[in-house]
């Protein structure tokens, strides 16, 4: 200046990093409390050749529920759509967003259903129940539970099998049975129960056979056939008649 003093400008310039980019995923539809993942692992950070990069990942997934990763699982319990929202933060501390929604559709019951048969039976004869025709609308697999609910006093009887779709039940007394069929799917959604009612006559009885006695007079009451040791045994053959010369 007039003055011979010299004037020096000067800005001091600060390091600028670009914000990272958030990347919350395409949309989705799935079945209520079933499991859906979202990946968020295709943000970036514009700045990673300067060493920047993101350092967090924060999800909310629209039903006041979080989690923090790259790659996070969650559960829906009620039928909707729901928005989710992915925040990214890299090491400078800048931040961005992405959303994506996902449809949560309702889980349908499945239907048990146990085939029409005979539903009397016979003390000691096993009763057979089917319960193939059970299906789910959503085409589920299935998981089977049947459960002796009633029995006449003083018994024990059990069922063949329990948790496949055929059983039998194996009687022992007389008298009226009640077994129940539940159903579920592999989510655990329930079917309605269905009982089956199953009247027991008493086991049958051995019928008496006449058989003449060496005194003409009588008879003897033999089991027909003859039974030893629980086995049927055949009759013996008539012996042979032989005429006097």
């Amino acid at each position: 200046d007039v003055r011979g003093l010299a004037t020096l400008d000067f800005t001091l310039g600060r390091s600028y990093t670009t914000p990272p980019v958030a990347v919350a995923g395409p949309p989705q539809e799935v079945r209520e409390r079933t499991p859906v993942t979202f990946d968020g692992s295709r943000s970036f950070d514009p700045d990673s050749a300067k060493g920047d990069r993101i350092v967090s990942f924060q999800w909310d997934f629209g039903d006041m529920a979080r989690a923090e990763g790259p790659l996070v699982t969650h559960v829906y319990d009620t039928p909707g759509v729901y928005t989710v929202t992915l925040t990214v933060t890299d090491q400078t501390n800048n931040q961005a967003t992405s959303e994506t929604e996902v449809t949560v559709v309702a889980n349908e019951a499945p239907l048990a259903e146990v085939a029409e048969g005979r539903r009397r039976g016979t003390a000691g004869e096993p009763v057979s129940l089917d319960a193939s025709a059970s299906h789910d609308p959503d085409g589920d697999p299935l998981r089977y539970l049947w459960e002796v609910t009633g029995r006449p006093p003083g018994s024990a009887a059990l069922l063949s099998a329990a948790t496949i779709p055929t059983t039998a039940l194996l009687p022992d007394l007389p008298g009226i049975y009640t077994v129940r069929l539940r159903v579920a799917d592999i989510f655990g959604k329930e079917a309605e129960p269905v009982e089956v009612s199953i009247e027991v006559a008493a086991a049958r009885t051995e019928t008496a056979t006449p058989n003449a006695t060496e005194g003409g007079g009588g008879c003897a009451l033999l089991p027909s056939p003859h039974r030893r040791g629980g086995h049927s045994l055949p009759l013996p053959p008539p012996a042979p008649l032989r005429m006097a010369a």
